[in-house]
């Protein structure tokens, strides 16, 4: 028998410290595009992979740390 046993501690306030800091994820040069992220909050600016080349309009794709997002209009 195996017992898991979580020994983190998960309070509120390192919840919100985690949430509060800024992230890096990594994304090869070679390729990249521009990309701007329009959320009801604020609108995030950065690059994703060339993939993302790949999409058609109002396709659905999950970013790493953010979540699902929708290409309105491929320009």
């Amino acid at each position: 028998m195996v017992e898991f046993i979580n020994e983190e501690k998960d309070t509120t306030e390192e919840r919100e410290h985690i949430a509060g800091a800024r992230k890096i994820q990594w994304v090869y040069a070679d390729g990249a595009i521009e990309a701007e992220i329009r959320t009801p909050g604020k609108n995030l600016h950065g690059f994703c992979e060339s993939e993302c080349s790949n999409l058609k309009d109002y396709d659905v794709i999950r970013f790493e740390r953010l979540g699902f997002s929708r290409l309105d209009k491929n320009k």
